[in-house]
């Protein structure tokens, strides 16, 4: 029993990491191309599986082709861290009824015959089912036309039909070269090799196979068609997507999706300001009196504007938002002091990021000396004195940060 209870939880598991979520688009065939997505559903969660379903066409002559090129954000590292067409059917008469017998000829028209009504049945279904398709229709035309909605007869049909004209024509080939062997070069001889370099293109221009592909599938065609699954790998995904009419044989649409992926640890780097409580305390002396001059705290900020760059290892909830802790180090603007930075904060956006953080910084900070005397509360320093002693102190005091991030792909 508890072997059971495992293989069937590693089947489960096993299933899931195969499970495919479909990512549905749409094509406008108004404007001959892919309704944009909302960036909301532009994101992938990281190591899953997907696959792109096209709407709103007709499966039974579009593909849809997948070029996916996975790609990680890079983002600089600040300088502070661095311490740190259909044939005329008249025009095929075909005059060799003199060399062939009447079986033969029999056969070929009727395989000429079978083979123009292909391409018109292939057309006309094609003009009325382009873009939504009509299982009922087609079925009803095709055997109005071929007597049968069989796919495999028809395409069993269309293969001995063209076999049937290549044969006369290759036969054609070798009467008109002993024609020319004996010399017997006259007009039936060249309206002979005319009408057969007719066949030859006629059957060399059209694809029947796929063209009787095309009309069994549309007997069962679907609005809509799915491509090969893809992984969602490294920071993001741009799927390069070609939409091909395969009756045509012509690329209808080419264009990118640009994908995030979510679910997953990245590494990122930014600069901007860093707002630091680490700030030196400014103090002055007021006037000699009984050999002592008393100390005054300057009325100054409590906070220091300092230039911070960070690096940033977070977990990215979403598409948009990441989370995690950094650390930074950068200069104040009013006395280069260094500070160095550790906390926790978020990422905003895409590709381009905000990160609001805050935490500790660390740094040096100037202080009283211990030589600076107290009375009641009240400090005191010899009158001789011209300044308050201080010396250096290494302090940690709380910092917030705003800063950006400015990214670019490498594949």
């Amino acid at each position: 029993m508890r072997y059971l209870i495992l293989l069937s939880l590693l089947f489960i598991i096993t299933l899931n990491s195969f499970a495919q979520q479909t990512i549905k688009l749409e094509y406008d065939k108004a404007s001959n191309s892919i309704k944009k997505l909302k960036n909301s559903e532009r994101k992938l969660k990281s190591d899953n599986n997907y696959l792109i379903q096209l709407g709103k066409i007709n499966s039974a002559h579009v593909q849809i082709y997948l070029d996916q090129k996975p790609y990680n954000l890079v983002s600089n590292r600040p300088s502070q861290l661095a311490v740190l067409g259909l044939p005329d059917t008249n025009e095929l008469s075909y005059k060799m009824k003199e060399n062939f017998d009447s079986v033969e000829l029999d056969s070929f028209e009727e395989a000429l015959e079978f083979l123009n009504r292909l391409l018109l049945v292939s057309f006309q279904i094609y003009e009325e089912t382009k873009f939504s398709p009509s299982n009922e229709m087609v079925s009803q035309l095709v055997r109005d036309k071929f007597g049968t909605s069989d796919p495999k007869v028809i395409l069993k049909r269309t293969s001995n039909y063209k076999l049937t004209l290549s044969t006369i024509v290759n036969k054609t080939e070798l009467w008109l070269n002993s024609r020319i062997n004996s010399g017997q070069i006259n007009e039936r001889y060249l309206e002979t090799s005319i009408e057969n370099e007719k066949i030859k293109e006629f059957l060399a221009k059209n694809d029947f196979e796929g063209i009787a592909k095309f009309i069994t599938e549309s007997l069962d065609a679907k609005d809509f068609v799915q491509s090969k699954g893809f992984t969602a790998k490294k920071d993001g995904i741009d799927l390069n997507i070609s939409v091909i009419d395969t009756y045509k044989k012509d690329t209808v649409y080419k264009g990118n999706i640009e994908f995030v992926n979510y679910g997953k640890w990245s590494f990122d780097f930014s600069t901007g300001f860093m707002f630091s409580g680490l700030t030196d305390k400014q103090y002055y002396l007021g006037d000699s009196t009984q050999g002592k001059r008393e100390v005054f705290e300057e009325d100054a900020p409590d906070w220091n504007v300092v230039i911070a760059g960070f690096a940033h290892l977070t977990y990215k909830l979403s598409g948009f938002l990441s989370v995690g802790p950094q650390i930074g180090i950068g200069v104040s603007i009013f006395d280069e002091r260094v500070n160095y930075a550790a906390g926790l904060g978020f990422l905003l956006g895409r590709k381009g990021k905000i990160s609001i953080n805050g935490g500790v910084s660390f740094g040096k900070v100037k202080e009283l000396s211990g030589s600076v005397e107290q009375l009641d509360g009240r400090l005191f320093v010899p009158a001789a004195s011209t300044a308050a002693p201080t010396f250096n102190k290494f302090d940690a005091q709380p910092y917030f940060a705003l800063t950006y991030n400015l990214a670019k792909k490498k594949f």
